[in-house]
């Protein structure tokens, strides 16, 4: 910490570069109490003049990319910050001005141009290219600079675009989020609490659900705990308790359904957290609210209930709730979601929790703090308002699902009631007509389904509902299958 009385002894208008974070040496306001004339800048955008490096390394690296330097020299560095400089003495764009709730303009809170400017595209990589020409270590010159700098302004800039719109929803709307900031995490946050009437401080975003409930083992659990989860559960519970020193502790499950009575009856004073994929991958059965609650009231206090909900989208039943009721009304259950499955961005990897606030302050304090990258949140946010995308893929879904359904039952094979994106098929144990038989016999015809035998169900096969067009050849492949000698 920087004591305020320092202060005085810095000459007439000091300038102040307080970076640490998330807590600055001394904050803007603490400074300007000592020293009205100071000029302070910080790494934290909720106070003016942001250091952030975005402002630099995305652009620097564009106009030395597109003149092929062989180096990024002091001239280019210099001409980065040049840049910089002449646009903070520029009038900020509106849309700038919406983003972060206020009009700003050259002084002392602003010396610095805001991360997301648009302009920025255009003016710092086009003084880096020209300054890399210039020094001599360009290999690709520019020969129309107009030109490029049209390009530039072209280019399509993801974060850019998707955060207006999200600042565009906050502005109409603004009692019920305000986009304070325009660091990605933080806007998918709010994109995220905006969509579901959620509280943004109450959840966590990562890079999948799966890395967040590593994080929940990592808090909660160690050697000599227990952590439940059903027979046919997900297999990153096992893996993330085992990989803390905790014992599985596997409850039966009762029609490949999660059997409430079973998990309580296996809570131990050593268990410290039941895991519950509702839906379940890979049965696709799902667990009544209910039940859910009954679940909740009968464990301990001390134990931690996390409540899988990654396909939740795809459910239509009246008695099924994500969980969001139970996290809010509750000290000790966690929700967590993603958008791999009917957003579609499974290689983005994006996923979210929704937890009370003791869960959420214990999962920050071991996680990363960039663990969803840019493009993946940019993402992430721009399928929030794709709601014509959304509405698409759960009628899809539940059309060809119930399809699917009836016409691999007509083949004579058991199918699992499903709720999910997919559908279990169970076939015989008679040579020739074993799943591993029906996974070979498919997978040369180019037909991918999911084996599986880790999931304890080596005669069973999981089949994602595809397009019209793959559903179709299935059964028919199928159909071949079962009627072959």
């Amino acid at each position: 910490a920087l004591p305020a009385e320092l202060l005085n002894h810095m000459a007439l208008k000091p300038i102040i570069f307080a970076m640490a974070n998330p807590d600055p040496e001394i904050t803007p306001p603490e400074a300007r109490a000592a020293r009205p004339d100071a000029i302070i800048a910080t790494g934290r955008s909720d106070y003016p003049n942001q250091v952030n490096n975005v402002l630099g390394f995305p652009f620097i690296f564009r106009g030395a990319l597109d003149v092929r330097a062989t180096t990024i020299n002091d001239a280019m560095k210099i001409a980065a910050a040049t840049a910089l400089a002449e646009l903070a003495r520029q009038q900020v764009p509106e849309e700038v001005a919406a983003a972060y709730g206020v009009q700003h303009s050259f002084g002392p809170d602003y010396i610095i141009p805001a991360p997301f400017d648009p302009r920025l595209m255009e003016l710092v990589p086009a003084a880096v290219a020209q300054a890399a020409m210039d020094s001599g270590v360009a290999t690709k010159p520019i020969t129309d600079m107009a030109a490029y700098r049209q390009a530039l302004r072209a280019r399509l800039n993801p974060t850019t675009s998707v955060l207006s719109l999200a600042y565009e929803g906050a502005r109409a709307n603004p009692k019920r989020v305000i986009f304070a900031e325009a660091e990605e995490e933080v806007v998918l946050r709010a994109a995220i609490a905006a969509k579901f009437g959620l509280d943004p401080a109450r959840i966590i975003c990562g890079a999948g659900s799966d890395e967040l409930l590593t994080y929940l083992a990592n808090v909660y659990l160690g050697p000599g705990d227990e952590a439940i989860h059903t027979t046919h559960g997900f297999l990153v519970y096992p893996i993330a308790t085992s990989a803390n020193g905790a014992t599985n502790v596997i409850a039966a499950e009762k029609n490949l359904t999660a059997d409430v009575d079973a998990i309580l009856k296996a809570v131990t004073p050593r268990t410290k957290l039941v895991w519950i994929a509702n839906p379940n991958n890979p049965t696709g059965t799902y667990v009544p609210f209910d039940e859910i609650k009954r679940l909740r009231a009968g464990l301990p206090p001390h134990v931690l209930l996390v409540l899988d909900a990654a396909y939740a989208d795809f459910v239509s039943r009246n008695d099924y709730e994500a969980g969001i009721e139970l996290v809010a009304t509750t000290e000790n259950t966690v929700m967590t979601r993603t958008f791999s499955k009917i957003h579609g961005l499974a290689a983005a990897r994006v996923g979210w929790m929704y937890a009370p606030a003791n869960v959420v302050d214990a999962i920050n304090r071991i996680r990363g703090p960039f663990n969803v990258s840019t493009p993946a949140s940019a993402a992430a946010i721009a399928s929030l308002e794709d709601t014509a995308h959304y509405r698409t893929a759960q009628q899809h879904t539940e059309q060809w699902r119930a399809w699917l359904t009836e016409e691999v039952g007509k083949l004579g094979l058991e199918v699992t009631p499903s709720v999910a994106n997919f559908i279990l098929i169970h076939f015989p144990q008679s040579a020739g007509k074993t799943a591993a038989d029906a996974d070979a016999f498919l997978t040369e015809r180019g037909l991918i389904l999911r084996a599986l035998k880790n999931y304890k169900l080596p005669n069973a096969l999981r089949l994602t509902v595809g397009l019209e067009e793959a559903n179709r050849l299935v059964v028919a492949a199928l159909a071949e299958f079962m009627e072959r000698k």
